[in-house]
């Protein structure tokens, strides 16, 4: 398995095996844990955070597309976590949209753009659910509606956002 790629170790991990997931984990807790730290996060919680970032790993694995970079994902779940953490703390998030050179797609894509083409409850939807990692009915609490509801809304909005950028449903 070490001859495998991170999208491929994902792959079978996706399908229930064990061992993938420990080689994406001895191949990327470094990594995590260098970015957390170099992004200004205490020594004491980098590794909390850095475990937490992989049992998310896990947890949303069958979120990830094997379309894309398996890197870019996890460092975007890692940004993710690292900016909740801040926010938390009550202390100024030192995190611009970036992710370390080596991890950033091939070709740069501004969703940011894309998104501004969608709906403001679209957007809302969005953020809720992606950028802020809340479920499903704590996106409905902050939408006023029912989690069967939000669910839809943040498919619809999936869906419209692919339509943009010019992928098929």
């Amino acid at each position: 398995m070490k001859h495998w790629t991170d999208e491929a170790l994902m792959q079978a991990h996706k399908a229930g095996k064990a061992e993938p997931f420990e080689e994406l984990y001895s191949r990327y807790a470094g990594r995590i844990l260098g970015y957390l730290k170099a992004k200004g996060c205490p020594d004491k919680d980098a590794e909390d955070l850095m475990q937490m970032v992989l049992f998310k790993v896990h947890h949303k694995r069958f979120h990830y597309d094997p379309n894309y970079p398996f890197a870019t994902w996890v460092f975007t779940i890692v940004r993710n976590t690292l900016i909740d953490y801040f926010r938390r703390q009550k202390k100024e998030v030192p995190i611009e949209n970036d992710i370390p050179n080596e991890e950033k797609p091939q070709v740069p894509i501004d969703l940011a753009a894309y998104q501004a083409k969608l709906s403001k409850r679209h957007q809302e939807a969005l953020h809720l659910r992606y950028e802020q990692d809340l479920s499903f009915e704590e996106v409905a609490q902050h939408l006023g509606s029912n989690p069967v509801a939000a669910r839809q809304i943040v498919s619809r909005a999936i869906r419209q956002l692919r339509k943009i950028i010019g992928e098929k449903p």
